[in-house]
């Protein structure tokens, strides 16, 4: 995510109602993100496949992949904001770049996930699967729930998301009003993004 909020940081034009519409979006989607990890842990963050059972509690009994939502939303949120001053097909570029990227990205992660969870559960991923979409969310819930909420797994994963995604929000907000002194500042966030801000 960190190259996509660069992009935005770089050439976003933020006004005051885009930024409080996508300050929305974005809350959203960090709300499921919080809700949703706090279930996971911090197993998310790895850099390969692991489950120890399956979630099927909180945000997971409504939707299979809760944090990509979040994240989309998330996402969303960020091009709102910096689509503000922009106008027509400008302003859908923004759009434009948020939907390649996230299907690009997602397109290739969700098949890899959804390949594994069926490996390790079988019948019973299978079951889910069939019952709960993908990644948008249905109002009947999950007939079982498997899971126990733990905040300080919520904390301890979030918090690389958190960090990030506050900075790139004031930011925004900054440069509605002081666009110079916003953009010398997006160099020096570059590197910190590019450590904290993952998917």
């Amino acid at each position: 995510m960190a190259p996509f909020g660069l992009f935005l940081l770089i050439f976003g034009r933020p006004s005051f109602e885009s930024f409080f519409i996508g300050l929305g979006l974005c809350a959203a989607g960090e709300f499921i993100r919080i809700w949703g990890v706090g279930y996971a842990g911090i197993s998310t963050r790895k850099s390969y496949l692991e489950a120890e059972s399956l979630i099927t509690a909180g945000p997971f009994r409504y939707v299979r992949h809760p944090l990509y939502l979040g994240n989309s939303l998330i996402g969303l949120g960020g091009t709102v904001m910096a689509a503000g001053r922009y106008s027509g097909g400008t302003a859908w570029i923004f759009f434009l770049v948020w939907l390649v990227f996230y299907v690009l990205v997602y397109g290739t992660l969700i098949p890899l996930e959804e390949s594994f969870l069926e490996t390790r559960f079988g019948e019973i991923y299978q079951i889910y699967r069939k019952k709960i979409p993908l990644i948008l969310p249905t109002f009947t819930a999950y007939s079982e729930s498997s899971g126990k909420y733990e905040w300080e797994k919520a904390w301890r994963s979030e918090i690389h998301t958190l960090i990030p995604l506050l900075i790139v929000i004031l930011l925004m907000f900054l440069k509605i009003t002081y666009p110079f002194t916003v953009k010398l500042q997006v160099s020096h966030s570059a590197s910190f993004l590019l450590n904290f801000f993952k998917l």
